[in-house]
């Protein structure tokens, strides 16, 4: 099942360009107001009727938890690649840079607590913790990060990093600058 009821799989190709054109619709209104739109806004921007609108979405949670999803599926894969990177500390950096590039908020995430998210949703948040878990493990070990940063410091920085890239834009590397400073502010003393 895709978020808000609507199966995927067995989606006519036309209520499957709906659904993404709405997806891509919030996606970009959610970047540009940093909450969910209203449902009249959201389906002129997707440019379908909000009747369609309200049939993959039937309410504003629904879109929010779609997000959401979309973003965790994201994060999912940065902490995969990171994890398969040889060299730990470009692991990190790259997995950083990765979320801040993409925008990848998660706070977003957070909407999906257990009780509200499907098996689904909570197979793939099990995942991305498991894989910052595995990240810091390796980073820890290496001597990359310093031993008292833990999961939840991690997510804290990763809101911190977004809200400074939001704020520098894409002027003079603000994201690397972001990026280098987390990195190193997270380094294992010397």
């Amino acid at each position: 099942m895709g978020s808000g009821g609507t199966d995927t799989k067995t989606m006519r190709s036309d209520a499957a360009r709906s659904r993404a054109a709405i997806l891509r619709a919030l996606d970009a209104m959610y970047a540009e107001e940093g909450s969910v739109p209203g449902m009249h806004a959201l389906a002129a921007r997707a440019e379908v009727g909000v009747a369609t609108l309200y049939r993959h979405f039937p309410a504003r949670e629904d879109l929010l938890t779609a997000l959401a999803v979309d973003r965790l599926i994201h994060l999912v894969e940065f902490v995969d690649q990171a994890g398969a990177t040889p060299d730990t500390a470009q692991a990190v950096r790259n997995f950083f840079g990765s979320v801040a590039r993409a925008g990848c908020d998660p706070a977003l995430v957070a909407h999906l607590s257990a009780a509200s998210a499907d098996r689904a949703s909570q197979e793939l948040l099990t995942r991305f913790e498991r894989g910052i878990d595995h990240l810091l493990e390796r980073a820890h070990a290496d001597g990359v990060i310093r031993a008292d940063a833990q999961r939840e410091h991690v997510i804290a920085l990763l809101h911190g990093l977004l809200a400074t890239v939001a704020h520098l834009g894409d002027r003079s590397g603000g994201c690397d600058l972001a990026v280098d400073i987390l990195a190193r502010g997270l380094a294992a003393p010397q």
